[in-house]
């Protein structure tokens, strides 16, 4: 009998979860990346075995024993890796996630190795929901910047929904986000939302007044509102979002928001979501 060590150092893992609930995701879903093999474990958690197509990788994955203390000569870490996460299901909206490779190898460190990084997947417009959610389907449009234009459909625009300052009855547990598709429609959600409440002599629906702040990509095309969808070419096709960007410094990203909304657990109602975006500085 031959006895066989086949040890191998992986560079990092991924965890899919619901955007709208954080529970890790059940069914399987796509995730890739040019130049990298990548593995579903039996756990769901989606394992970077190797980066062969990144040479300052390499070295790191090879040695096991004692990961390199620097990048092989020439290069620099970290490495900014890419991927993409598509649902074959269509439950939830393509993305992309950007890792920094390679990850700590100490078990405390906040971007260890040894800690799944958790990727949150946005609900596609036809995704099912829960009766206890608060939920608006939206167009979500830009206001005409000048007398005579029309609103305009932003793809890939990304929502954020926060309690208002001074708030109204009820609660917000977090902030909640969401993620348009590239018709600019969006299946904004807010899950646990008290559903009634008592003020000592009855029983009240409960409504939350909320912001919703909108981030565009200026980079991106707006579509008209009224669009013959069976003829209709994206121009953006081949843009993937990242969402975890959406809320950077980048100049080309644009801001609106709507104040004073009201949510409400169990309501479930279409919306025209209509802005005025404002270039960042």
């Amino acid at each position: 009998m031959i006895l066989e060590a086949c040890d191998q150092r992986i560079l990092a893992a991924l965890r899919c979860v619901d955007a709208v609930t954080g529970v890790p995701l059940i069914d399987p879903v796509q995730v890739s990346a040019a130049g990298v093999k990548l593995i579903r474990n039996r756990r769901g958690l989606y394992v970077i075995q190797a980066a062969p197509g990144y040479a300052a990788l390499n070295d790191y994955t090879a040695t096991f024993s004692e990961p390199p203390a620097a990048p092989p000569a020439g290069k620099t870490w970290p490495v900014n890796l890419n991927l993409q996460i598509t649902d074959p299901a269509g439950r939830y909206l393509p993305r992309q996630v950007q890792l920094k490779l390679p990850r700590a190898a100490s078990a405390t460190a906040t971007d260890s190795l040894f800690k799944a990084v958790d990727v949150a997947l946005y609900p596609s417009p036809t995704a099912a929901i829960a009766s206890g959610w608060a939920v608006i389907r939206a167009t979500v449009l830009a206001a005409a910047a000048a007398p005579g234009d029309r609103p305009r459909r932003l793809p890939w625009a990304w929502i954020r929904v926060v309690r208002e300052a001074n708030g109204s009855n009820g609660i917000l547990p977090a902030p909640a986000f969401a993620l348009a598709d590239w018709r600019g429609e969006a299946l904004i959600a807010v899950a646990g939302l008290p559903v009634t409440t008592w003020d000592g002599s009855s029983t009240l629906a409960v409504q939350v007044s909320v912001r919703l702040e909108v981030v565009f990509d200026a980079r991106l095309t707006p579509l008209p509102e009224q669009v013959d969808w069976l003829h209709f070419k994206d121009p953006n096709a081949g843009y993937l979002p990242n969402p975890d960007l959406l809320n950077g410094p980048d100049p080309q990203l644009q801001d609106g928001r709507i104040t004073a909304y009201r949510l409400a657990s169990g309501r479930d109602s279409p919306d025209r979501l209509e802005v005025n975006l404002i270039a960042r500085p």
